[in-house]
């Protein structure tokens, strides 16, 4: 029987072969750049071992409880440093992002932008959620929207959308009468200062200017904190060492979903069956397996975190790239012995009602 060249099998092959060109790619990348964003956190196995006996492996519920004791999102801190002489407070929107969806949701769509999601159909699927989030500059054009769907609740994006003209973030439409919430990498000491003056894009003029032009609009710049947090839990419930870089968007979107929504479905964070070389879903042909597995970002740690969340069915994410998560409002989490205090800094945050 005659074989396709390019398989299942086939492509399956050529992506291994791919994961090993990456990983070696990983490797020679951080021996020659090192900790650029100053990270301090100590990964000590032994003492990690000999604390993880009492509770390990984590069970579904206690990972979402490691998340909603310790990771809720925060907007830029507008009355610390420079943001404070800036008067920055006066820029921002009125209401904060739990403020603004102060009743959460029952369901919600986390959409990824992997190109495994084309040939899907889920698009009504997607559309037939309380709240949907996509990410960066995903299009919505008619030729996609029977996989991907077209409702459009909040969009996470990186910094580089604002600074970068190429994007047309004060002209193209899919940035219009949604919620944003924008991110750009800094240091993990926090240090605001630093991080106004030398941040990863120049979006700050950007951000200032959209928000003159359209002052009740709700965009939301993100206190480097809160991923900071998010890549904590993530390294102490990882063995291996991660990489020393802020969470991807699409982790860091999942976390925000997380805390508003009873129960979140997340699309193509996990690949399915439709697994591709391909990395965006709008983009040309471009092979780049590090899409998937991640080389900035540490995919393969996300991917497996958010798996071990799982509440959906194998078959969920095989044919549809599909994990489905309880949220924060569906949990009652207590104060355990793997999850630390609350900082000051979650203190006084109020968690959305149930409808």
């Amino acid at each position: 029987m005659f074989t396709p060249m390019w398989s299942k099998r086939a492509r399956l092959v050529f992506f291994y072969l791919c994961v090993i060109l990456v990983l070696t790619f990983i490797f020679v990348h951080f021996l020659f750049n090192g900790n650029r964003f100053q990270v301090t956190f100590r990964h000590k196995k032994v003492a990690i071992a000999v604390t993880r006996a009492k509770y390990m492996p984590l069970s579904k519920h206690d990972l979402l409880c490691e998340l909603k004791n310790r990771v809720w999102f925060k907007t830029l801190p507008s009355t610390e440093g420079p943001f404070k002489a800036l008067n920055y407070s006066l820029l921002e929107p009125k209401n904060t992002l739990y403020q603004l969806h102060h009743d959460g949701f029952k369901t919600c769509a986390a959409v990824m932008n992997s190109a495994a999601i084309l040939g899907s159909n889920l698009g009504e699927e997607i559309d037939s959620h309380d709240a949907v989030m996509r990410f960066n500059n995903a299009p919505l054009s008619e030729e996609y929207r029977a996989d991907i769907g077209v409702k459009t609740t909040l969009r996470l994006m990186n910094s580089q959308l604002l600074a970068d003209p190429s994007f047309n973030f004060f002209t193209d439409p899919i940035y219009r009468n949604i919620t944003m919430i924008v991110w750009d990498p800094a240091a993990y000491t926090g240090d605001m200062e630093e991080w106004y003056q030398n941040p990863d894009a120049n979006f700050f003029s950007s951000y200032e200017q959209r928000r003159r032009m359209f002052p009740r609009e709700n965009l939301y710049i993100t206190d480097p904190r809160f991923y900071w947090e998010l890549w904590d839990v993530l390294q102490e419930n990882t063995e291996a060492m991660i990489h020393p870089n802020p969470p991807s968007s699409g982790f860091q979107g999942i976390a925000v979903m997380l805390s508003l929504c009873d129960q979140l479905d997340v699309y193509e964070f996990v690949p399915s069956e439709r697994i591709s070389m391909k990395c965006h879903y709008y983009e040309k042909w471009k092979l780049n397996p590090a899409c998937t597995l991640g080389w900035w970002h540490d995919l393969r740690a996300e991917k497996y975190f958010i798996l071990r969340m799982n509440q959906g069915t194998k078959d969920d994410i095989t044919k549809k790239g599909k994990v489905t998560l309880s949220g924060y409002r569906a949990n009652d989490c207590k104060a355990t012995s793997h999850a630390p205090a609350l900082t000051s800094l979650n203190r006084g945050l109020q968690l959305p009602s149930r409808n």
